[in-house]
């Protein structure tokens, strides 16, 4: 006889590894598949007229001499032995790097998150999407944080089973369409992405502010989930944005006819917080309309619902009820 719950520890338990396939394909596509090639390439032929090299696809017809004459520069010097060694500092540089940065991150947000691992998550996207453009790889790197954050963020609301499983479905999808753009450099197909991208960050926030709304109490957790929203919106409207300007025929900047991720991203926190520096403006229509709708969505939000919960927020409360607790224990 099975245990009560059981079903859903099941489910639960494949829930996590549903959403590490993204990064797991990502590893696999950025690494198995160049490595591929580099072994084609390298155990391929040199065309006699050209001398250009020939990749050979097929493993059972490599030929290993061009292999050779490789490891043969290599052990006697010269050229050969500068570029690998340098090629090989380069990679060991990037990879402390990386391990150096991403290992401790991850672990501490996996570890001591907690409550805050969804605004956690956010603020890395903002990141990505301030240091990478919403275009070829550099999307598929976006799509994929995004949809991270996303479903962990429908899952700490204690969304229903369906929304996640749907929310899953979405990004694997958004990831799909961002890959095959960027690899046929096709702009339509991460335009598909970039607005299946903004419904789904649409609903995995709708699904924080209902949880917001709904809380009985206003403590740490109902505050961080309202600055998570709040944060959402203008990376939401980023991605709106650059969609916009891709699809428009002319420049979406008035004298910028080429931005970047980072002027997108800069907008539309200047625009959410109504700063308003002046450097960047909305050429024409749609980018005006959307940007007077992101400006009274940020300051009703910030005037209705932060400072009311702002103003309900007792810090201290929790840690008295605890103390009261246990001295009745």
């Amino acid at each position: 006889m099975s245990e009560p719950g059981g079903r859903g520890r099941r489910r639960g338990g494949l829930l996590w590894p549903i959403l590490a396939l993204p990064g797991i394909v990502w590893l696999c596509l950025f690494f198995l598949v160049p490595f591929y090639v580099v072994l084609g390439v390298a155990f391929g032929t040199v065309d006699p007229l050209f001398l250009t090299p020939q990749p050979e696809w097929n493993p059972a017809r490599w030929d290993p001499q061009a292999f050779e004459f490789v490891w043969e520069g290599l052990a006697a010097g010269g050229g050969f032995r500068t570029v690998f060694v340098r090629t090989f500092a380069y990679v060991a540089i990037a990879v402390v790097i990386s391990l150096a940065i991403a290992y401790p991150v991850a672990y501490w947000i996996s570890r001591y998150g907690g409550r805050r691992k969804v605004l956690l998550l956010v603020l890395v996207t903002y990141v990505l999407t301030s240091l990478l453009d919403n275009d070829s790889w550099s999307a598929v790197i976006l799509v994929t944080a995004t949809s991270v954050t996303s479903v962990v963020a429908l899952v700490s609301s204690h969304a229903r089973e369906r929304f996640v499983r749907m929310a899953i479905s979405l990004s694997l999808l958004t990831v799909l369409l961002a890959t095959i753009g960027a690899a046929a450099d096709a702009r339509t197909w991460l335009n598909l992405a970039s607005l299946i991208q903004v419904s789904l960050l649409t609903l995995a926030m709708g699904a924080v502010l209902r949880r917001v709304v709904s809380a009985p109490e206003v403590g740490s957790r109902t505050i961080l989930g309202a600055l998570s929203v709040y944060t959402v919106l203008g990376i939401l409207f980023t991605f709106v944005y650059g969609t916009v300007d891709r699809i428009q025929g002319g420049p979406f900047f008035e004298g910028l006819p080429d931005p970047s991720g980072t002027d997108f991203i800069f907008f539309s926190y200047t625009t959410l917080t109504t700063t308003g520096y002046g450097n960047l403006v909305p050429g024409g229509q749609p980018g005006q309309l959307i940007s007077g709708l992101e400006m009274m969505a940020g300051q009703i939000f910030l005037v209705t619902l932060v400072a009311g919960l702002v103003s309900l927020w007792r810090p201290g409360e929790g840690i008295r009820r605890h103390r009261e607790r246990r001295g009745e224990g």
